[in-house]
């Protein structure tokens, strides 16, 4: 049975600018809802019956959106799917740099990329730092990890 659920991560409420722009990256900016302030957006699964909202929402077709929601108790971010209904939509999480479709792995790779956005961010700002590369590797014990390059100029 295909049905909406939560699942916690330790992304904190504090970084939903980078967040955002990191599924804007991901997914396009076509794709990523933001709901207006004191308000929420549907998050759509297989079955309209029961659904969910959330802060944020990537629109990944006619169903199976991915919505970002902040838990209240724990300030943290919940991703919020119908991870049955998300894993009909493999070559738009490929496309988005998001190998497989299990919920591990989508909720990994958003996670990711909104660290080293923020990442980048940051050292944009402190230390004038204008490039930056995230390159997937295997480590030693045969891990998918990145790898981010930052570089001050040049080419």
């Amino acid at each position: 049975m295909s049905v909406v659920r939560k699942t916690p991560t330790n992304l904190e409420g504090w970084k939903k600018e980078y967040l955002i722009e990191a599924l804007q990256e991901m997914f396009g900016a076509e794709c990523v809802i933001v709901a207006e302030q004191g308000q929420k957006v549907p998050v759509r699964g297989e079955r309209s019956g029961r659904q969910l909202e959330a802060d944020i929402v990537v629109r990944l077709g006619n169903s199976g959106d991915i919505g970002f929601e902040v838990n209240s108790n724990t300030d943290n971010y919940e991703v919020v799917a119908d991870w049955y209904m998300v894993s009909q939509h493999a070559d738009k999480l490929r496309e988005a740099g998001i190998e497989r479709t299990d919920r591990v792995s989508v909720v990994a790779g958003v996670l990711q990329k909104t660290n080293h956005t923020f990442v980048k961010s940051e050292l944009k700002k402190k230390h004038g730092f204008k490039k930056s590369t995230l390159k997937k590797t295997i480590d030693a014990e045969g891990n998918e990890c990145y790898e981010a390059v930052f570089t001050k100029g040049g080419f």
